[in-house]
């Protein structure tokens, strides 16, 4: 199986609390939150839910690997993001996080 290693360097990201996917964000100011806090927050949730098969962080944090990038873009990246592929998930984190490499292992 291939599986989708992203490596975040110097990230330098500081994080609320992260909020149940189920609740709506009807303040203005967390409507605002920044892709990478998105993108910490959903692999926060992944870790600590039924999708922690889907995505993960590596052992040291300082990447993630993607293990079954279906169940990831159709069922956990919805509850976060508006992509609905795959190809345009990778170019929002190529875009919005620096040092950022893909690696298929």
């Amino acid at each position: 199986m291939i599986a989708d290693s992203i490596t975040i360097d110097d990230m330098n990201v500081e994080v609320s609390p992260i909020p149940t996917p189920a609740v709506k964000r009807t303040d203005a100011k967390e409507q605002q939150i920044t892709f990478p806090h998105k993108l910490y927050e959903m692999l926060e949730y992944a870790c600590d839910s039924e999708f922690n098969s889907a995505c993960s962080w590596s052992a040291d944090g300082s990447a993630f690997a993607i293990s079954n990038r279906n169940v990831m873009m159709e069922e956990l990246v919805p509850m976060f993001f508006r992509q609905i592929k795959f190809r345009s998930f990778v170019s929002c984190v190529c875009e919005h996080i620096m040092m950022f490499h893909r690696t298929c292992t």
